[in-house]
């Protein structure tokens, strides 16, 4: 796993429907740096599915590569395209909605599970509210 210097001067997340990303740059050499190493995947590669795999009790159980490829327990969830979600009228009416799940949390716990994996462990500031972009 590549570790974020104390350096660091921007992160980009490619935050896809099906599959995300991530790199950084640092302020120190400027060079981008491409993150390759996932969890669950033996290969170097630069996307992993955008998955997330939910217990009962909404407990992330597992994401990425691993939650693509999970059989399923009783009463767990399998998400996916919750990109999707953004707009609200097309969030499905899912076992996650009556769990209290909001598409900006769900989107925000992603890019803080991407952010970790990362080795990035700098606190993240959130805002719930997002407003429109015109």
């Amino acid at each position: 796993m590549e570790n974020f210097p104390a350096h660091l001067s921007n992160v980009s997340i490619d935050f896809g429907a099906t599959h995300s990303g991530a790199s950084y740059v640092t302020s120190t050499s400027g060079q981008v740096h491409q993150i390759l190493a996932w969890p669950g995947s033996s290969a170097s590669v630069s996307k992993i599915p955008t998955c997330l795999v939910y217990d009962a009790l909404c407990h992330i159980r597992a994401w990425g590569v691993e939650a693509k490829a999970m059989d399923l327990r009783k009463g767990w969830v399998r998400c996916e395209w919750f990109k999707l979600w953004l707009d609200p009228s097309s969030a499905p009416r899912t076992v996650l909605a009556s769990r209290s799940f909001s598409s900006p949390k769900m989107l925000w716990m992603w890019w803080r599970i991407i952010f970790r994996a990362c080795g990035c462990t700098r606190r993240i500031k959130f805002v719930e509210k997002m407003a429109p972009v015109h």
